[in-house]
């Protein structure tokens, strides 16, 4: 795996048609990752975007190391971390986890200077607007990558 180039804007990664040449993705994937692409990273998490090298499904990422990918149906996918567990559900596309990092992003900059109440406040917010847009990328609050990450950003906030 390597990581991903830097786009010409700085800020997101675009992807090729030779990196996209294959991949076993919708073609409104495709379109997406090609025309707007994804941010390179995510504020403050270990999640980085782009071209990866791998072999199956189309790999557009990495938290800490695990593979972020696409499946066929165009969901979007977080490899176990111990191998036990089963892959995480993401997002239902590539379009809703861009929508995603960008509502997590933007909410984790606005906040620098905010109380943990403020967080807190702005975070549950957040959580019920990306429920209404992507409602199944919340379905297993248990087990799937975006519940865990708000909760444990809600538990630093006491």
């Amino acid at each position: 795996m390597h990581s991903p180039s830097l786009p010409e804007d700085g800020q997101h990664y675009r992807w090729t048609e030779e990196e996209l040449a294959g991949a076993d993705i919708p073609d409104g994937a495709k379109s997406f990752l090609a025309s707007t692409g994804l941010p390179r990273v995510m504020g403050s998490t270990t999640f980085e975007f782009g071209s990866f090298d791998s072999s199956g499904p189309l790999v557009i990422g990495a938290d800490d190391g695990v593979r972020v990918y696409v499946n066929p149906t165009g969901e979007v996918w977080h490899e176990s971390i111990d191998g036990k567990e089963g892959d995480q559900f993401m997002n239902s596309s590539v379009q809703q986890l861009a929508h995603f990092a960008g509502v997590w992003t933007s909410w984790y900059e606005g906040l620098a200077e905010a109380s943990d109440e403020e967080v807190k406040a702005a975070a549950l917010a957040a959580i019920e607007r990306l429920k209404e847009c992507d409602p199944a990328a919340f379905a297993d609050e248990e087990r799937w990558v975006w519940p865990l990450m708000w909760e444990d950003l809600l538990y630093m906030c006491g």
